[in-house]
């Protein structure tokens, strides 16, 4: 039988997605559930990422955006509705932080934390747990430097890895946007043929970054409006590498100062997810100033 494996960072980047229809991917996920091989460990990685990634969503609308004030500025006419426009922007998102406080403290109220509870809590997915033995394992994978794991600070991806090669019975599909996954299909693969036994024959079928992929592989019809949008979330995952993990929204589209991305029309600042021909405010300090980015 073919399972998937679905990696902590695949379910956390619902929380850092532009486009709410990314939902979608994970009511597909949901709908397929039965596919599924999940280490216990994704699930603790993902509620403390969770919080962390709300901390700072809640951070950056506490930030009010800046503006060049020295009096030449002052003095133009469209200065007061731009002042106007950041003031009711500022306002705005002043509304939004209880909000997401609230979610924070009571996540039944996250649509995100409720999907993949339930996926998680599911008796149609296969959970794999750890134990002391796979933890012993997996600090010699740390100490030895063999993928997967990328962080200094603990040896989460290890744990989970070891909890596969020690568990999982199943040929699978690893899904993860992780490049000790991604470079190293080879080496893992090379480790989970090992695991092979008279009652135990098994390989890693692929290693993808998109759960479409995955389910086309065992045989299941995902959306084609779905494989579009997770086309299009992994393209802006890649493209913020480089920018810090925040909630942006669709019509943000243009640096500012203080990495904000605003959007401002008839002196009014949208934040909701509509497409809108915004307003290009940008530091005259900055060398590509106002320089489109994708949402």
């Amino acid at each position: 039988m073919k399972k998937i494996v679905i990696d902590t960072n695949v379910f956390l980047a619902f929380y850092e997605s532009a486009n709410s229809d990314t939902l979608g991917i994970l009511t597909q996920i949901e709908s397929f559930k039965s596919h599924l091989l999940l280490p216990n460990l994704i699930y603790d990685e993902f509620l403390r990422n969770r919080n962390r990634l709300l901390d700072e969503v809640i951070g950056f609308f506490k930030k009010p955006v800046s503006f060049h004030h020295s009096a030449l500025v002052q003095s133009l006419d469209g200065y007061k509705s731009l002042k106007g426009a950041n003031d009711n922007y500022y306002r705005k998102c002043k509304k939004i932080i209880p909000e997401l406080l609230n979610i924070k403290k009571n996540p039944e109220k996250d649509v995100v934390f409720s999907i993949v509870t339930k996926i998680f809590e599911s008796e149609d997915v296969e959970i794999i747990k750890y134990n002391d033995s796979i933890i012993s394992k997996a600090r010699k994978r740390h100490w030895l430097g063999n993928p997967p794991g990328t962080s200094k600070t603990n040896i989460c991806d290890e744990i989970i890895w070891e909890t596969v090669l020690a568990k999982s019975k199943h040929d699978i599909i690893i899904v993860a946007r992780d490049g000790s996954y991604l470079d190293n299909q080879y080496f893992l693969n090379k480790e989970y043929t090992k695991g092979k036994t008279k009652e135990r024959s098994r390989e890693i079928i692929d290693i993808t970054e998109k759960t479409s992929d995955a389910f086309k592989i065992i045989g299941e019809k995902p959306s084609p409006e779905i494989e579009k949008i997770e086309r299009e979330q992994i393209e802006y995952f890649y493209e913020r590498k480089d920018i810090p993990p925040l909630f942006i929204s669709k019509p943000l589209q243009y640096y500012v100062p203080s990495n904000y991305r605003l959007s401002i029309i008839d002196g009014s600042v949208s934040i909701d997810d509509q497409p809108i021909k915004p307003l290009v405010i940008s530091d005259p300090s900055e060398t590509s100033a106002g320089e489109s980015r994708k949402p």
